[in-house]
């Protein structure tokens, strides 16, 4: 599943945040910094530094869409590195990783400026758990995993096609709970990069925002993922959520959402079933089922949507042991297909933790419920803007 994500991503980058520029910027990066352990699970204590090298290739958007102006002419890329996760080296081994991302500039201006960037890929490491050759590793159970970053800091042009940034970049490994263990991997690091921009596109200042005909939406969400067991190498069970929710569009291509989550999980159902603390079917059911109320915001880039959502655990159940806080990151294609108007088809993944630890990963399908308009409408963040 998580090389199909790679695929799933790469696509979708193709398709939705295709940038107008063909000439590419490229970009050197080195981080340093440490994992920070976030569970007393861990059976044996991060130390030394994880370091990583980066190199990535950058598209400069230049307006065609209307959504790239508004965010300011964000740059699309990839960047592939390769990096030592600290000591003790024969637990934690080394990582390679591949994602696309992108690249927003904030508070710009011909010398100093902000950036923020965030990415999400595969990542393989070479050192996951196994129990005779590496029994301590109770942090990362596979060789493929999900990677996410993030990172942010300040920028300073030299001249008229370089430029460096030096800020801070935070890393999460995790297999979603695909296969045990799978604490997770969360590395700080500081950051410094030097980026070659090849070309400096001309921006079109003109921009127009397809609006919907009311800023009130809804979508709804079905959901599976195969989580192993508590037993290392026993059986995967399925984990079938189902979402819907209500949203508010209060900046274009930004929306609050709020909601309910259920989720059932098949291995409570199993563990009552076979430990005889339930024989009703219909009960086991009922107690294998989570009720969960969210709130989240959620950011359309084109066809691609991001969310973030932060939820409360509702139902009342010790079998579960979970904690009541989780949050959920949530990726979707939004298909460029319109059914009767205002029904639009969606796919793709979400990752669910627990306080810095994955719980599962899933594919989602879903619909979106909003109507649209052919009205148009200037906005005032069309105006060019040189980085």
């Amino acid at each position: 599943m998580i090389r199909l994500l790679s695929s799933f991503i790469f696509y979708c980058l193709g398709i939705s945040l295709y940038a107008q520029v063909s000439v590419p910027d490229w970009e050197i990066a080195y981080s340093v910094g440490r994992i920070v352990p976030h569970s007393e699970k861990f059976a044996y204590r991060p130390r030394g530094v994880s370091q990583f090298f980066r190199g990535a290739v950058l598209w400069q958007t230049g307006g065609t869409h209307d959504w790239t102006r508004y965010y300011g002419f964000p740059r699309v890329g990839v960047q592939l590195y390769h990096g030592e996760l600290g000591a003790p080296q024969q637990i934690l081994g080394d990582v390679w990783s591949i994602n696309p991302f992108l690249d927003f500039n904030t508070r710009d201006s011909n010398k100093w400026s902000m950036y923020v960037r965030t990415g999400f890929g595969m990542a393989y490491l070479t050192k996951p758990f196994h129990i005779v050759n590496n029994p301590l590793q109770t942090a990362i159970g596979s060789h493929y995993n999900i990677s996410v970053n993030a990172s942010a800091g300040f920028q300073r042009r030299i001249g008229e096609r370089m430029c460096w940034r030096l800020g801070i970049y935070i890393a999460h490994f995790s297999n979603g709970n695909r296969k045990a263990p799978n604490l997770g991997l969360n590395i700080f690091q500081a950051d410094v990069s030097l980026r070659y921009s090849m070309n400096r596109p001309a921006r079109s200042s003109d921009l127009k925002i397809h609006e919907p005909r009311s800023k009130w939406s809804s979508q709804w969400l079905i959901s599976y993922a195969a989580k192993e067991g508590k037993i290392i190498g026993g059986p995967s069970f399925p984990v079938v959520g189902f979402s819907g929710d209500i949203a508010y569009q209060y900046k274009p291509y930004r929306y609050v959402r709020t909601g309910m989550d259920l989720e059932y999980h098949g291995r409570t159902s199993y563990w009552l079933y076979r430990s005889e603390l339930e024989s009703d079917t219909h009960e086991r059911w009922k107690k294998s089922v989570q009720i969960q109320a969210f709130a989240s915001h959620e950011w359309l880039f084109g066809d691609l949507s991001f969310e973030f959502r932060l939820g409360y655990l509702l139902s009342s159940n010790e079998i579960l042991n979970v904690f009541r806080l989780y949050n959920k990151l949530t990726l979707l294609y939004q298909i460029p297909i319109s059914i009767c108007q205002i029904l639009r088809p969606n796919i793709g993944f979400c990752l669910k933790s627990y306080q810095g630890a994955a719980d599962h990963f899933a594919m989602v399908m879903g619909l979106r419920f909003e109507r649209k308009t052919a009205k148009h409408k200037s906005n005032s963040h069309g105006q060019a803007i040189i980085k």
